[in-house]
């Protein structure tokens, strides 16, 4: 099954070498640059390499880690397609280590809506998960449909008696699960807040924050997943508190993870989460490498 994961990476990969560029900087609404969320799902389209997202999860009856990535290519202004898998280990008690990837899944992202002024932006998301993965760790053996809602929102809009609570931001989504050839229906939402001390520095007051400082983003993730078609109706739900650098090239991120809810903590007891993310067009652009066939556009 990681040969087919390989195999598909590949293809993504020709696909971003053929594919047009876009000149413009990542997750950028009017002043408001947005960060790769832990969990949830970005609302703007772009050009970015999650190298890898590596987490350590504790289980009641073990625990798990997994290294996953995402890669996004886009193909206008509004669009954009990622592919996104994850290879997991688990180590339950008294039972072998089981390993492998999980499903791969494929999301196509529309921006519907932008508004500059308001730094907002909205967006209409269509993920598959083709079952290639392996079920020894929980990959499921049916095709699944993702259809959801994306959004991001800066509050650079507020007026200047309130400006320190400008470079707050929130980032969301919503969305059904939907398992075909199953009973089981999950309803899944995500919250991001967010305080960006760059957008502090360049936008409100320079407070005289020094580098690395002047680049951090602590933020708080809410996520959220009711089963609304199934056996049980139970409601998993994390709280995500985190730290972000974000450079020019690339976002570093570090995060706990812990259940919010009884429900949840009947299985799950805390993690933590990593993200590496490469701004892959920045980079080659920087080196003098021109992958995209010379075709630019604003």
């Amino acid at each position: 099954m990681r040969y087919k994961c390989v195999q598909w990476l590949v293809v993504c990969g020709i696909c971003v070498c053929l594919g047009p560029s876009f000149v413009s900087a990542h997750g950028v609404v009017g002043k408001r640059k947005f960060i790769e969320p832990f969990v949830a799902e970005d609302a703007n389209p772009k050009d970015e390499f999650v190298l890898a997202k590596p987490g350590h999860f504790n289980l009641k009856e073990g625990n798990t880690f997994s290294v996953g990535y995402i890669l996004e290519k886009r193909f206008s202004k509004n669009f954009s397609l990622a592919l996104e898998n994850e290879w997991v280990t688990d180590r339950q008690g008294g039972e072998e280590n089981a390993s492998g990837f999980q499903n791969l899944g494929v999301l196509l992202k529309y921006a519907m809506f932008r508004s500059a002024a308001h730094e907002f932006i909205l967006s209409s998301g269509f993920e598959v998960e083709i079952p290639i993965g392996e079920e020894d760790i929980g990959a499921e053996q049916d095709v699944a449909l993702a259809p959801l809602l994306l959004y991001a929102k800066g509050f650079g809009d507020l007026p200047a008696r309130v400006g320190f609570l400008r470079p707050f931001a929130l980032m969301g989504d919503a969305g059904f699960d939907i398992l075909l050839n199953n009973e089981e229906t999950e309803f899944f939402y995500d919250f991001v807040l967010m305080y960006d001390f760059q957008y502090l520095q360049d936008h409100v007051k320079d407070v005289g924050l020094p580098w690395p400082l002047n680049r951090l983003v602590p933020v708080v993730e809410f996520n959220f997943a009711t089963v609304v078609n199934g056996p049980e109706r139970i409601t998993e739900a994390f709280i995500i508190p985190g730290l972000v650098y974000r450079g020019k090239y690339v976002q570093l991120g570090i995060a706990g993870q812990f259940p919010l809810n009884s429900t949840t903590n009947r299985e799950f007891d805390s993690g933590i989460l990593f993200i590496i993310d490469l701004f892959y067009d920045d980079i080659a652009s920087a080196l003098g490498w021109a992958p995209f066939l010379g075709l630019q556009y604003s």
